[in-house]
């Protein structure tokens, strides 16, 4: 019988079994390395699909800027080196330089710095989120110190905290307000140095994430100085509203209303907007706080009051008086009436009791003083409306504008000319419009409908016309055309025939930029105060629905205004309205020992004597030297 090697088989099993374990362990190796591999691969698919949705997204943007951007040549030509295409590709380029993709916050600040890179107070961009913080003070900049000039006393106790208008304050959070002002600064510049840091001054103590901007949380220390000297350091807690939404998640909006009639969708057109940096509300406080008089659009301005007040008309929308100018002569009492425009946002109701004020003001006073100081702008024709009421009888041209004709605009015109074809009387015009139609405020009849179908026509030829330009990837711009209306024509009832000294800064923007570029071109008024904005031309507005990195809209300029009365007709975007007579409220001012704090004493000063020069003047010249 043959011998079993029983130690033989028992090798040749655990040689089998060496081999199948090695064999599994490399399948499973394989397997796991195959897992692995596929998460990868999920990762950068996802990372891929993300990433060319940003670019797709920010890809649109621009071609929305080619086929509607009114101040392209202007701003290469104004700035050195400005170019859409740059911006572009340096935004592009930020994308791809992200960690797998970017973030919401990173995504949506390569956005935000495309959008600035524009310098136009009019381009910028709205994201979704309700997450913003406040504190209960305003503070602005005199000379090189800053002073508090608004305290919200419905939520700062002042027996707590006694800080008061007029305190300086010396430090936040350990620094000079400056270095915290100049990084807001960083965050939205868009054009002009003064007006940039005027909007920083307003946001030091108000962030927004609606806007970009990064928003605190827990406390804000501030040191301020009193009169005597003294220094006081308070601990403040940032008024923190937090976004529901997960901060680091993409979310989205969604776009919804009734369609606009026809009226509604011209005056649409015609929008003259504040800068999308303004577009969230003030911040609140509660229904009792104080009016901050240096807020965009508020009913009240810093202006102090500049005389003894005789009367007022009752007004639910204009903030008026009538005071005595003081004279040395009391034989030669002057009366002057003064009256706010906050905002040219407005409609029928507003005129109306404009026109009421007005014809007080024209049988009462020598001379009148408008305060349109931090005007944010509105509708050209509700301007056009207010206009007309000061005209002293006389038409008043407005400025012309370079229209960009993209294919949604020659559309628009088209199916517009379409509606008003058969208005040629007026009373076609009541049939189609309704009794006593108006724009803004502005009245609608036959005339207005003529001027309307003109441009229009001027839209639509232009686009026909423009096929090569087209062909090359642009759009076409238009000559310069009126927007609308070319001339105001005097209100039929009331017209204000007295001096006018118009009240101007830095902070008035679009519909604020074109109200003093009237009255100054006209040789209607005497401007006094800072150069404005310069937001020059009517504004669009895009939606974003459904977006799933959270764009809410954005908005571009849709055309560029020139000034006809001037050498050059030079464009009032960037450049803005400069002042007749300078003048800038300055640390004495806010500081005077003499007055009560925030008198402006040298301001108030200031606007009295050019009235008086202006009422003096013996030609009625509102241009007399200062």
């Amino acid at each position: 019988m043959k011998k079993i090697n029983f130690s033989s088989k028992t090798n040749n099993l655990k040689g089998n079994r060496s081999f199948v374990q090695k064999a599994m362990v490399s399948v499973l190796s394989l397997v796991t390395l195959i897992h692995v591999e596929s998460k990868a691969q999920l990762a950068d698919s996802k990372r891929n699909v993300i990433q060319n949705q940003q670019i797709t997204q920010l890809a649109t943007i621009r071609d929305v800027f080619k086929g509607g951007y009114a101040p392209t040549v202007w701003k290469e030509s104004y700035i050195s080196g400005w170019s859409l295409d740059s911006a572009y590709e340096k935004a592009e380029k930020s994308l791809l330089e992200c960690d797998s993709y970017c973030s919401p916050k990173q995504y949506q600040k390569i956005l935000k710095d495309f959008f600035a890179y524009m310098k136009d107070y009019h381009v910028g961009i709205i994201f979704n989120s309700s997450e913003r913080a406040s504190l209960p003070f305003t503070a602005k900049k005199f000379g090189d110190k800053y002073y508090i000039v608004y305290v919200d006393t419905s939520l700062l106790s002042n027996s707590a905290y006694p800080i008061n208008v007029g305190d300086e304050l010396v430090l936040f959070n350990g620094e000079n307000p400056e270095e915290e002002v100049k990084k807001i600064v960083s965050e939205i510049t868009s054009g002009k140095a003064l007006t940039d840091h005027s909007l920083s001054e307003l946001r030091l103590t108000r962030r927004s994430a609606a806007l970009g901007m990064e928003v605190p949380k827990g406390s804000a220390t501030i040191q301020i100085r009193k009169d005597d000297s003294t220094l006081r350091s308070y601990q403040l807690s940032w008024n923190y509203v937090e976004d529901p939404l997960r901060e680091e998640s993409f979310h989205a909006s969604s776009a919804s209303g009734k369609p606009l009639t026809l009226l509604e969708q011209i005056e649409k057109k015609a929008q003259m907007l504040w800068t999308p940096y303004l577009a969230e509300p003030e911040q609140s406080s509660t229904a009792g706080a104080p009016i901050n008089p240096y807020g965009v659009g508020s009913p009240v301005s810093y202006v102090p009051f500049l005389g003894k007040k005789i009367t007022q008309v009752d007004s639910k929308f204009f903030f008026n008086y009538i005071f005595d100018l003081p004279q040395a002569d009391k034989n030669s009492r002057k009366i002057i009436g003064f009256i706010r425009i906050p905002h040219y946002s407005g409609g029928a109701e507003q005129v109306a009791e404009f026109k009421k004020i007005i014809q007080f003001f024209e049988d009462r006073t020598d001379g009148l003083i408008i305060d349109q100081i931090n005007n944010p702008g509105g509708s050209v024709f509700y301007l056009y409306a207010l206009a007309s009421l000061l005209s002293n009888n006389q038409a008043l041209t407005t400025p012309l504008h370079q229209v960009k004709v993209s294919s949604e605009l020659a559309h628009d015109a088209a199916n517009a000319l379409d509606e008003l074809k058969d208005i040629t009387s007026e009373g076609d015009v009541k049939k189609v419009m309704g009794e006593n139609p108006q724009l803004g405020g502005y009245p609608v009849n036959l005339q207005t409908i003529t001027f309307i179908k003109k441009y229009y026509k001027t839209i639509i030829d232009t686009w026909k016309t423009s096929q090569k330009i087209r062909e090359n990837g642009e759009t076409p711009l238009t000559e310069p055309i009126p927007l609308y209306i070319d001339q105001i024509n005097p209100n039929a009832e009331v017209s204000y025939s007295k001096p006018i000294l118009l009240l101007i800064n830095e902070l008035d923007f679009s519909g604020g930029d074109f109200f003093p570029a009237i009255m100054q071109d006209n040789k209607r008024a005497t401007l006094l105060g800072m150069n404005t904005a310069g937001a020059g031309g009517f504004i669009n507005s895009v939606d974003v629905p459904n977006n799933t990195f959270g764009v809410s809209k954005y908005s571009f300029t849709g055309s560029l205004a020139k000034r006809t009365t001037l050498d050059g007709q030079p464009p009032l975007e960037n450049l803005g309205i400069r002042p007749d007579v300078e003048y800038s409220p300055t640390e004495e001012d806010i500081s005077s020992q003499t007055f009560p704090k925030g008198a402006y004493i040298n301001y108030q000063m200031k606007i009295i004597n050019q009235i008086e020069r202006l009422i003096n003047s013996t030609n009625g010249d509102s241009f007399s030297n200062p």
